[in-house]
């Protein structure tokens, strides 16, 4: 118990020692060290102040070696003269003072968050001895012309010089590795910018609305440079990308006047595609268009994505889609003249106000898409009409929100999509939408959206066909799977069906709806119609009229995603979109030998080509057993 207290009565020692403060001279200070104290808090009148190198207390001598927190933050302080003993200034130190002169010390390290934001000195020099800006550190210093800084400075903070609008030159030190996001954000009069030769990092909107550059030049030791970084500045006009950059972030050079896109050949990560597209090589992304002289816009084929903004402030009218791509990420096509666009049925995502602001007239919404983001299409002063498929399960704010003249919206499906919460009405997502607007449903779903009140933006039409509806599904939905499973489907219905698609673009996605398709492209789905009248069987077709397998082997759920329209009963009514859930619980594969349905033994394991191997490898593999058998196994 007595070492219990001794402790504690140490730590309370040492905890009062940390806490010590005393005035000397209207200034407050800290005691942080044996000998070393920081200014705590200012309480004079004087407009001038100095803080003197060292400080007398109870007969002792401290050393001021900091600036403390808000130490003169809200004081009518002008200037404050600083001795060299100064290493580090603290979090808002200067913060809404009148500093109007600065002049930092010599030896000074650290600046820290908000020090001297809205301050206003019109000059300002950086000493070498500086190694980090910190956050917001000289935010909004509205009457701030010139900036000098010195070799030694490694790091600037987020938004460190945000606003500083009347900044017109930056010539950044050699030794700079990172700009913080939204370092130098709105400095509105900028125009001359050299970026230093070791430069790694640019984060996002670092120079966001920097709309006097004139040019830019990246330096060839630059790794990264994020979201926004250099969006609205309208002065670049062209953009040459080092080898050494890995990673560009959504919209980094959007709405910018840039006519000519080139990439050093050396570059691992990106290339240029018709001297008008900037792809990424191992995400085959389309990054980013020419922001000037480019109308016609042909998305290469094998592109699974399109970075946000990738086309945001272009000329781009016209565009051509592969059927390979997936997602299309925020503000892609923000603000273009396109008016009509095919979007393919691989595409499971759009992000939000992808195509706000278009000339769109008529939206077709692929079924792979589940969900519509805030603002997708809103602001789209021509769109008349929009279809959404069964597939739609969310309705974001803002999806159609202002589009006056949308008059026309078709859905698909039997089950009504949520409609995310809005606290006012202009954030729901029909806000604005065309008066007298109605919205078609299958026949018997009328109810359903009235229940959930559609009514409130829509006349409710029923359609003339309803839904066909399975009975059950084998392997039934939810079942467990692991290891090599057939892939082959029974959907059983209540009613006679006849196929109308046999040859459907089914789809098996692993841990979300949103993801790509897993299974190769080797084989085709087939739909048989089974003796019964009233059930298929939906199946990966080999080549050679066998059933593909697949390898259940992550510890995850799979999507067994199956088109709507493959069959239809004698009303003429079609299936929508399916969806079987497969939930692996045992990551282990069983042994190739038992997908043969007799007893037969493995005898050898081959190629396509013919050629033996050792065992099952990764891709397509020919199982041969000792009855003459042999089947098609495909290994992830």
């Amino acid at each position: 118990m007595r070492k219990i207290l001794l402790l504690g009565f140490m730590l309370l020692s040492l905890f009062a020692t940390a806490q010590e403060t005393f005035e000397v001279n209207q200034i407050t200070y800290a005691v942080t060290g044996e000998s070393t104290v920081a200014t705590n808090k200012y309480s004079g009148k004087d407009v001038n102040v100095t803080v003197p190198e060292q400080v007398q207390h109870n007969g002792k001598t401290y050393t001021v070696t900091a600036i403390g927190a808000e130490s003169f933050s809200w004081t009518k302080v002008q200037s404050v003269e600083m001795p060299s003993t100064i290493l580090a200034i603290k979090d808002k130190a200067f913060q809404f003072a009148e500093i109007n002169k600065v002049t930092l010390p010599a030896n000074l390290k650290t600046i820290g968050k908000s020090a001297y934001s809205s301050a206003k000195m019109e000059e300002l020099e950086i000493p070498a001895s500086v190694t980090e800006i910190g956050e917001n550190a000289f935010l909004s210093c509205s009457k701030l012309k010139t900036i000098k800084f010195n070799e030694g400075l490694k790091t600037i903070g987020k938004g460190a010089f945000y606003h500083d609008a009347l900044v017109t030159e930056l010539v950044l030190p050699n030794t700079l590795e990172e700009i913080g996001g939204a370092a130098f954000s709105r400095c509105t009069a900028l125009s001359n910018l050299t970026l230093p030769k070791n430069l790694v990092s640019i984060g996002e909107a670092a120079f966001l609305e920097c709309a006097n550059i004139k040019s830019l030049t990246l330096p060839d030791k630059l790794k990264s440079i994020g979201a926004e970084a250099f969006l609205r500045c309208t002065g670049i006009t062209s953009l040459n990308i080092p080898a050494s950059v890995e990673k560009l972030g959504d919209s980094f050079v959007s709405m910018t006047s840039i006519n000519s896109i080139t990439v050093d050949p050396n570059s691992e990560f990106f290339y240029v595609k018709d001297n008008n597209a900037l792809y990424g090589k191992k995400q085959n992304v389309l990054y980013l268009v020419l922001m000037k002289g480019l109308t016609n816009l042909v998305v290469q084929d094998g592109t699974i994505g399109i970075s946000g903004g990738a086309c945001w402030g272009s000329e781009v009218q016209d565009v051509t889609l592969p059927s390979s791509l997936i997602a299309i990420n925020d503000f892609a096509f923000f603000g273009t003249a396109i008016s009509k666009i095919n979007l393919p049925t691989s595409l499971t995502f759009i992000g939000e106000q992808a195509f706000a602001e278009t000339k769109l007239t008529d939206i077709v919404i692929p079924e792979n898409v589940t969900m519509l983001s805030k603002g997708v299409f809103a602001k789209c002063s021509e769109l008349v009409s929009a279809t959404l498929p069964s597939s739609m399960t969310i309705i974001d704010n803002l999806a159609f929100g202002f589009d006056s003249k949308l008059a026309k919206v078709v859905y698909l499906g039997s089950k009504v999509p949520e409609i995310v919460d809005y606290s006012e009405d202009y954030y729901s997502p029909f806000y604005q939408i065309a008066d007298g607007a109605k919205l078609y449903v299958p026949k018997g779903c009328v109810q359903a959206f009235k229940d959930e009140h559609w009514n409130d933006f829509f006349t409710i039409v029923e359609s003339d066909h309803s839904i066909l509806q399975p009975v059950s599904f084998d392997p039934a939905d939810g079942t467990k799977v692991s290891g090599y499973k057939p892939m082959t489907f029974k959907i059983e219905f209540n009613e006679p069906v006849t196929v109308v698609n046999e040859n459907p673009d089914v789809a098996l996605r692993k841990k979300a709806l949103f993801y790509p398709n897993s299974l190769p492209t080797d084989g085709s789905w087939v739909v048989t119609l089974n003796s019964d009248k009233k059930s298929v069987n939906v199946w990966n077709n080999d080549g050679d009229g066998g059933v593909n397998y697949y390898n259940f082997n992550e510890k995850i759920e799979y999507f067994v995603v199956i088109p709507s329209g493959i069959v239809r009963n004698a009303q003429g009514d079609m299936n929508e979109r399916l969806v079987i859930k497969l939930v692996n619980t045992e990551s282990d594969g069983i042994d190739a030998s038992k997908l043969n349905k007799g007893n037969a033994p493995v005898v050898g394991y081959y190629n396509l080509n013919g050629q033996r191997n050792n065992g099952l490898v990764k891709g397509i593999n020919i199982v041969k057993y000792a009855d003459g058998t042999a089947k098609k196994i495909i290994v992830k």
